[in-house]
């Protein structure tokens, strides 16, 4: 079965297929996409605390059951909310 693993920076994205067999986790597809070594702010030890999902709807990483041609997302942290950015771009405008 494949799978996709997909991670992204503003300045990059890397996409990642990965061969499975059926009943394997999240987890492991996540350390076998060694996403981890191309970019070193991902921490597969502590999976957790990753935003993770599929197709653009997070999932729980401890029950999700991988499906064939699933996009596994890898989400980043928000410096600042889409609203604060916009707000931070008209004060700065209008000055």
């Amino acid at each position: 079965m494949r799978v996709e693993v997909v991670y992204a920076t503003s300045a990059k994205q890397v996409v990642v297929e990965c061969n499975i067999s059926s009943g394997i986790s999240v987890v492991e597809v996540l350390k076998l996409s060694a996403l981890d070594k191309i970019f070193p702010e991902l921490d597969f030890t502590e999976v957790t605390n990753l935003g993770v999902g599929v197709f653009g709807k997070k999932i729980d990483i401890s029950t999700y059951l991988l499906k064939a041609n699933d996009r596994l997302e890898i989400y980043r942290k928000l410096h600042n909310s889409p609203n604060a950015k916009r707000l931070e771009r008209f004060k700065k405008n209008a000055k």
